[in-house]
């Protein structure tokens, strides 16, 4: 099966992703870690930056946000 190499999600930016940047979402008894993005290690200020400017009902407030160190290859 072919390997996915996932960039970081800094506009400008093609370098491979090294962290995955989450927030916890819960309802009710279901539970999971939602996927806001991705960065390289000099791009998470800019991504989470830009996570906090997207249109949408509800943004997790900058405590509720993480980053997660990708598995290496």
């Amino acid at each position: 099966m072919p390997e996915t190499i996932v960039k970081c999600s800094a506009p400008d930016c093609d370098k491979e992703a090294t962290h995955k940047v989450g927030s916890p979402w819960q309802e009710g008894s279901f539970a999971e870690l939602q996927t806001l993005g991705y960065t390289c290690r000099t791009h998470p200020e800019k991504v989470v930056a830009g996570i906090l400017r997207r249109p949408k009902l509800r943004h997790p407030a900058p405590s509720e946000i993480r980053i997660y160190t990708l598995p290496q290859r």
